[in-house]
């Protein structure tokens, strides 16, 4: 008997993925959401500052919608930038090497940016942490972003 490999979750997620969220432009949309969810996040406080049960509902809300956004962006790629070599053919696995070297060079850049800014104002009104912390989920999730940006639309059958 012949076992199969089970699927994984994030292909699963293909299937929930609105129909509308696989064509580019609508991607490149997402990932503009995505990128700016964390600013949304941490604007959540300042926005309802008068009303604290308010802005933790404010706040849940963001998070929600930055799951749900990452989720449609994970579907709309089909999961490649994520899925191991057993799942993919040899095309879907340069394509995925090519995002990743994409996303290194990319951090690379945001990492020497953030030094270099941080280097010559050391004292500035934001603190280093706040700002790398802003960007970790930016960053971990890069190359599903570089991948949902940069693929064509898919083939009419």
């Amino acid at each position: 008997m012949m076992k199969t490999q089970p699927e994984p979750l994030n292909f699963k997620l293909a299937r929930v993925t609105p129909l509308w969220a696989f064509k580019q432009y609508a991607r490149r949309a997402l990932v503009i959401a995505l990128m700016l969810s964390p600013f949304a996040l941490l604007l959540a406080p300042l926005i309802s500052s008068n009303n604290q049960l308010f802005a933790v509902v404010l706040a849940s809300l963001f998070l929600i919608g930055y799951i749900v956004i990452l989720a449609w962006l994970i579907g709309a790629t089909r999961a490649r930038a994520d899925s191991p070599d057993a799942y993919l053919d040899e095309r879907e696995i340069a394509m995925r090497n090519e995002v990743y070297l994409k996303s290194f060079r990319i951090i690379g850049a945001l990492v020497s940016v953030g030094f270099v800014i941080f280097t010559v104002f050391p004292d500035a009104p934001v603190p280093a942490r706040g700002v790398f912390g802003l960007l970790f989920p930016i960053v971990l999730f890069l190359p599903t972003c570089v991948l949902a940006w940069t693929q064509p639309d898919p083939l009419e059958e």
